[in-house]
């Protein structure tokens, strides 16, 4: 046996990470991830922005956001947050999870409507990742689920 740096992993190898986890996953009663990906288009079929994240274990989590700069404070990045948020939904997601670095888009998140669970410090120059979380809905109604 010996370990190898894989500097970016092929999908086959990536695979290999998820589809262990999500068996160990389905043994102890979860469903596997879900992931999805919604893409903003411009007029000529150019991707300007997107949003990417999965249905983690009852919980959206997105991984990914991003705008094009020249279109930013449009609402573009809300309407992607929107549309993940509906998906969301639809696969009985309870709330959304999300980071994003201290000199990234914070305030945004926050006019959003998401909360700041808590904040990493001890990155380089002074940064910090910022953690947060929106309920999708109101979290006295979920009902607690044995994993017996």
């Amino acid at each position: 046996m010996y370990i190898r740096l894989e500097s970016n992993p092929s999908y086959t190898l990536q695979n290999f990470l998820l589809d262990g986890i999500s068996t160990q996953a389905r043994n102890h009663g979860f469903s596997s991830h879900v992931y999805f990906s919604f893409f903003l288009y411009n007029e000529n079929h150019i991707v300007k922005g997107g949003i990417k994240g999965s249905n983690f274990y009852g919980s959206l989590y997105i991984d990914y956001i991003y705008v094009d700069p020249d279109l930013r404070g449009h609402g573009h990045g809300r309407s992607l947050l929107q549309k993940a948020e509906e998906w969301g939904a639809t696969q009985n997601c309870t709330f959304v999870t999300l980071t994003t670095m201290s000199f990234e888009a914070k305030n945004f998140y926050l006019k959003c409507g998401y909360t700041i669970e808590f904040e990493q410090k001890g990155y380089i120059n002074d940064a910090s990742m910022i953690y947060f979380r929106k309920n999708l809905i109101d979290q006295e109604q979920i009902q607690p689920q044995s994993l017996a």
